[in-house]
């Protein structure tokens, strides 16, 4: 199966079609002919790890700017989020090694609700602040849905 053939048949298993097929496409490994659906799933990793330290350098500078009490108080959460996705994306990895694909996937989902959780905090009674984080979740809520769908595709 040819590279484009298999990114774009490996995307339309995902959550996000459009966002997968370029997320993979700007990988240089991916135009590799020996690529496959296992290598499609350690490259989003990748990207899921990339993304991560993005958004913990982000969270981390708006600690650190930030005087409003309640915005402190939900990027606390969100840190203590993406914290915790660092050891999710390293279990991911370690399972996607042992083509344990079920646990793989199980860690991949626990990503996206980290996302989840942290743009929640945001908005849950009585805190109801604009969220500076809301791309960035949203973005890393769809990176986790496709690396999930793309390890379901391998069993």
């Amino acid at each position: 199966m040819a590279r484009a053939d298999l990114i774009e048949d490996s995307c339309k298993n995902t959550y996000n079609y459009t966002l997968c097929v370029s997320t993979l496409r700007s990988d240089p490994s991916t135009s590799n002919s020996t690529i496959n659906v296992k290598g499609l799933a350690y490259v989003m990793l990748k990207v899921l790890n990339a993304n991560n330290t993005k958004i913990l350098a982000e969270v981390s500078h708006l600690l650190n700017t930030t005087k409003d009490p309640l915005a402190i108080q939900c990027l606390h959460i969100c840190f203590t989020d993406y914290m915790v996705n660092k050891d999710f994306i390293q279990h991911a990895y370690d399972f996607l090694n042992s083509s344990e694909y079920a646990l793989t996937r199980s860690e991949t989902a626990f990503l996206a609700d980290g996302a989840i959780d942290c743009e929640s905090a945001f908005t849950e009674p009585p805190i109801a602040i604009k969220s500076p984080l809301t791309t960035a979740n949203d973005v890393f809520k769809q990176l986790a849905y496709i690396a999930s769908g793309i390890i379901n595709i391998l069993g």
